[in-house]
């Protein structure tokens, strides 16, 4: 999946880069995106017959392609926990 901008001057979407590798979703739910300062927070992670890992990761938005830096993993259940997310 792909880290898009939207250009308001030129009305086009402007491709920055890839998410992190192990972002993921199941069926729309369980990624999540918040801006935290100047950071661009992502949750989720791969699930697989109900298991696998939350991570959050962020990436300081700049010139040239996201350098993801992991923030921390959990494992999981079929739990959606980035539900829960208000504030950072």
């Amino acid at each position: 999946m792909e880290v898009r901008r939207y250009d308001k001057a030129g009305k086009v979407w402007v491709t920055m880069g890839r998410l992190p590798e192990r972002a993921d979703s199941m069926y729309g739910w369980g990624l999540a995106f918040r801006g935290c300062g100047d950071r661009l927070i992502v949750i989720g992670g791969p699930r697989n017959a109900g298991e696998g890992y939350i991570e959050v990761n962020a990436w300081v938005p700049s010139e040239g392609p996201p350098r993801w830096d992991l923030l921390g993993r959990k494992r999981s259940g079929s739990f959606v926990y980035n539900c829960a997310v208000m504030g950072c």
